[in-house]
């Protein structure tokens, strides 16, 4: 009997970014040393006004995968905000942090 050939692997997966934990306010950060490691930003453009509506969830995940990029394990959330006729965009949702290297204590 011939068995089925196993499913072949991919050659390279690329490794999930650690998670990144979101602070909404600075008061969580209170005596938790940490590094600032600089701005971050995600955004989503809505290019028509037929498009779909850019999402302020997808415009945080973006930050977020930045920040990890960066070697962060966290991101103070500055704001995120939904502009009109914006960098080309009909919509635009935007994200905009600090990028954050916390310390286990």
């Amino acid at each position: 009997m011939i068995e089925p050939a196993a499913p072949e692997k991919p050659a390279h997966t690329a490794p999930r970014p650690s998670p990144v934990k979101l602070y909404q306010n600075a008061e969580e950060l209170v005596g938790k040393p940490f590094r600032d490691l600089g701005e971050v930003s995600g955004s989503v453009c809505q290019t028509t006004s037929q498009g779909n509506a850019p999402s302020l969830t997808t415009a945080r995940k973006r930050m977020l995968t930045k920040a990890a990029g960066m070697k962060a394990n966290a991101v103070l959330l500055h704001q995120c905000v939904v502009l009109s006729d914006s960098n080309g965009c009909y919509r635009q949702a935007l994200c905009q942090g600090s990028a954050l290297n916390v310390s286990e204590q």
